[in-house]
This record gives structure tokens, C-alpha cells and sequence, in this order.
């Protein structure tokens, strides 16, 4: 789920939710991507809701 509200207008928040079918073809360039993805993602608040294996 990701909640974006903007601070300048204080404004209300919209929520987003991503769902994705994905075929991994590289396990390793995937863990490479989920380890970079997952802090860049919690920096900006946001949090990663996982239904499934994630190596």
C-alpha cells in the first residue's frame, strides 16, 4: 500500500496498491533489486505487502 499526501497543500492522502504477476528469470539480480528496492521504499514511507515467497 502506498499513502501519498502532499505537505505543501496538506492536503488528504490518496492510497495505491500495486499487484503484479511476476516470473523471475534471475534469482539473483532479484534479490539484488528487492535489497535495493525495500530501503528506497521505506525512506519514503512506504511498505512493501508480500503474498508469497520472496526468495
Amino acid at each position: 500500500m502506498c499513502t501519498y499526501s502532499n505537505p505543501a497543500t496538506d492536503e488528504g492522502s490518496t492510497t495505491a496498491y500495486l499487484v503484479a504477476n511476476v516470473t523471475v528469470r534471475s534469482a539473483e539480480k532479484t534479490k539484488a533489486y528487492a535489497a535495493a528496492a525495500g530501503p528506497t521504499l521505506a525512506a519514503h514511507g512506504r511498505e512493501v505487502i508480500l503474498d508469497g515467497q520472496l526468495f
